[in-house]
Order: C-alpha cells, then sequence, then structure tokens
C-alpha cells in the first residue's frame, strides 16, 4: 500500500492507494488478484476491461492490413493499466483464463459489427494474444470454434499469437493445440521470438518443436 500525490479540482490531495505496497511501490498482487475476480462477474467485465484495437501496417505500402487486440483494465486511481500490470496476477491465480474467453468473444463480435457496419474488406484480421495457460485449458478449442462460428468469420479473419516462452513451457500442450489450429485454418503468429528460448544455447527436444506449426 503507498500514499500517492495527485492534483484534482486544481488542488494537491493524498489518495490511498491499496493496490501498491508502500515499501517497494509494486503492485500488491493480493488486492490485484481480489479486485480482479469481482470486476469479471456479472457485467462489471464490460464497464472495468476494454479491448483497444492497434493498427497493423504492412511496411512495404503502409497499409494497414490488421490490427492486434490489446486488453486494458480501468483502476480508480491508477486509470487504464497495461498488460504487464496485470496479465501475471492473472496468469498466478487462474483469472487469466475467463479474462481470454472474454476477449476472444468480444474481438470476434467487434469484427462482425465491423462487417456489418461495412468497416471491414476482404483479407482484413485481427490478431489476439494467447497466454500459456490457456493452452492447458482443455475447453480452448471449443471456445474458440463457438465464437468463429457464432460471429460467422472467415478462416484468416481471427488470428492468434502466443509467444515463444509461452510455447516452450508448455511445449506438451502446445504439440495438441497448435496442430489443431491449423485443421481450423487459424494463423498462429511466435510474438516476441529471440529474447528468450531462441537461443542457441538452449537446448530443446528438436524433434518436437519440428511438429509445430
Amino acid at each position: 500500500m503507498r500514499l500517492r500525490t495527485e492534483r484534482a479540482q486544481a488542488q494537491e490531495q493524498l489518495v490511498y492507494d491499496a493496490t501498491h505496497d508502500a515499501l517497494t511501490g509494486l503492485p500488491n498482487r493480493v488486492a490485484l488478484s481480489t479486485r480482479m475476480a469481482s470486476d469479471l462477474t456479472g457485467k462489471r467485465i464490460a464497464l472495468t476491461f476494454k479491448v483497444f484495437f492497434q493498427p497493423i501496417v504492412a511496411l512495404a505500402d503502409r497499409r494497414a492490413v490488421g490490427m492486434e487486440a490489446l486488453i486494458r483494465w480501468q483502476q480508480p486511481q491508477q486509470g487504464w493499466l497495461p498488460p504487464a500490470d496485470f496479465i501475471p496476477v492473472a496468469e498466478e491465480t487462474g483469472l487469466i483464463i475467463p479474462i481470454g474467453a472474454w476477449v476472444l468473444e468480444h474481438t470476434a463480435r467487434q469484427i462482425q459489427e465491423w462487417k456489418l457496419e461495412g468497416r471491414w474488406r476482404p483479407g482484413f484480421y485481427v490478431s489476439v494474444n494467447l497466454s500459456g495457460h490457456q493452452l492447458l485449458d482443455g475447453e480452448l478449442l471449443a471456445q474458440i470454434d463457438s465464437v468463429i462460428a457464432r460471429c460467422g468469420l472467415l478462416a484468416g479473419e481471427l488470428r492468434l499469437e502466443l509467444t515463444e516462452t509461452a510455447v516452450i513451457t508448455n511445449i506438451d500442450a502446445a504439440s495438441s493445440v497448435l496442430p489443431a489450429l491449423r485443421e481450423r485454418h487459424i494463423p498462429l503468429y511466435m510474438d516476441d521470438f529471440g529474447t528468450g528460448y531462441s537461443s542457441l544455447g538452449y537446448s530443446v527436444t528438436c524433434a518436437r518443436v519440428q511438429m509445430l506449426p
């Protein structure tokens, strides 16, 4: 916990911030996880979580070819928190599963809405980040199948991203889920490649890695 100074209505105020530790200034994980669990109930999820869509631009002609879905979490004092501030807590507590499911659903419905409004063009896509914990969720493929069918998405309009760390640390699940995604013609991208496990000094079973699409 900490006291933080803010300027409100042109006057200096001391604001009590229960989500950060007083000594370190780091996020208080217990407080964050408790608030997160509360915000995931009922209609609060749509009020406190928001998906922003960042354009993906082709370097060759500087034309937007798609977008990446980026989740943010709104807090009373801090405003919109970036994923780095709450995703690790969500993964530790298992709350990443309902959060990830909500992002998939929200993104698919947004694509459907853009189509109905005539604001979508052939070949355009939206990329959604998956957590390694979602690879371990036995309902992941069923969730993906469901949102694609209900929202009438075509192959390639919804794409998925995984970090290399998520793949390597969950290699058994990845060896099962990734080929299933390929069979569904769902493009998969490796995010943050080269920042962790792709070093030549890291020893992995090459045969198993080669099996991944």
